[in-house]
């Protein structure tokens, strides 16, 4: 790739070996901080989808454990999911080439967004809906009769557990 050197590197710069050879030039598409709000995002989001998936299957669940941990960093996560791109815009020089893509984004990702803000609102609404399941987001606990109608696998398994706790304590 060019060097980039100042707030405006040559856009069409040919790499070194390019250069060397005459052959077509290498465009500079994606900048230092247009990389780093993508893989930060991209990050945040695969913590999102691990953590999200061990919380959600049983199976998972109990081999991860300590769901209070798992739970706190779904959610801080979740949270930190639209600051790189914030931060990343807010840049009034290192920013400008984000807020240039910002400012064309196609139809594709029009959709994308549309599908992803769906998704997303979907979750929350779910949430809403299921009062329980919500306080569970904030205090980590559900009761059996909701653990039985929404999750009956998974809570064999935490009664499984606790019962062989119950009974190693006993022999102890």
């Amino acid at each position: 790739m060019a060097a980039v050197t100042g707030p405006h590197p040559d856009p069409v710069a040919p790499s070194g070996a390019a250069q060397r050879q005459g052959a077509a030039r290498r465009l500079v598409r994606f900048d230092p901080t247009e990389r780093v709000v993508h893989w930060s995002n991209a990050t945040l989001f695969l913590i999102l989808i691990a953590t999200g998936a061990s919380l959600y299957v049983p199976s998972l669940s109990a081999l991860v454990g300590r769901r209070e941990l798992v739970r706190n960093v779904h959610v801080y996560a979740g949270l930190a999911l639209p600051l790189p791109v914030l931060l990343g815009a807010a840049g009034r020089r290192w920013g400008s080439a984000l807020r240039g893509d910002l400012a064309r984004i196609n139809r594709w990702s029009d959709w994308v967004a549309v599908l992803l803000f769906c998704t997303i609102s979907g979750h929350i609404l779910f949430a809403f809906s299921d009062r329980e399941a919500l306080g569970a987001m904030v205090g980590g606990r559900v009761s059996a009769r909701w653990a039985a109608r929404h999750a009956p696998r998974w809570r064999a398994e935490v009664e499984a557990a606790a019962e062989a706790g119950r009974a190693e304590a006993a022999q102890s």
